[in-house]
């Protein structure tokens, strides 16, 4: 039960970083810091075994 929670929660995570567009700004609606929005986007990645996003840095 509890690790079909986790993933329930990392399917919510993954869309409202899609909806927002950015990590940052759905961690901030979340009130989470980013590093650990990210650390949760990679675990839910490794999980499913697929790159869910393309990470670049900001110019």
């Amino acid at each position: 039960m509890l690790k079909l929670l986790a993933k329930s929660y990392a399917t919510f995570l993954f869309c409202l970083c899609d909806q927002d567009g950015s990590l940052t700004r759905a961690a901030n609606q979340l009130h989470i810091s980013q590093p650990a929005f990210s650390y949760a986007n990679a675990q839910f990645e490794s999980d499913l075994q697929v790159k869910l996003f393309d990470r670049k840095a900001n110019d």
